[in-house]
């Protein structure tokens, strides 16, 4: 199924991602926003045992239905690359560290990040 764009301020016309996305605003200066919203195809409980990259391919093909494989996969490896994935996997390591503390203050999460990450 093709996923289709149209404004927000109600004009008619439908466009494509690729096209939303070049055209930034549509001609009445609305946003585009799908015209509907489409099902993904994996179980919830399946994503969440996908890395973040994984999970972006699968949400995002739903709603980019005019890219290749190729094409997202490629726009997303470099988007969330080996520093997003440190972050990333720092901001479950953080999590896991509140739920056994209960409480996490400000200071005590800048001590984490800069101790465990190394980050100046």
């Amino acid at each position: 199924m093709q996923v289709l764009y149209k404004s927000t301020r109600g004009k008619e016309e439908t466009v494509t991602a690729s096209m939303a996305i070049l055209k930034g605003l549509s001609e009445d200066g609305g946003l585009f926003v799908p015209t509907e919203i489409p099902k993904l195809d994996v179980p919830m409980d399946e994503l969440a045992k996908m890395s973040y990259q994984e999970t972006a391919y699968e949400v995002m093909k739903c709603f980019l239905t005019d890219f290749t494989e190729e094409e997202l996969k490629n726009c997303i490896n470099n988007a969330y690359d080996e520093k997003f994935v440190s972050f990333y996997d720092f901001g479950r390591n953080a999590a896991l560290k509140r739920l056994d503390q209960k409480q996490i203050r400000h200071p005590e999460w800048y001590s984490f990040c800069h101790s465990t990450y190394h980050l100046h």
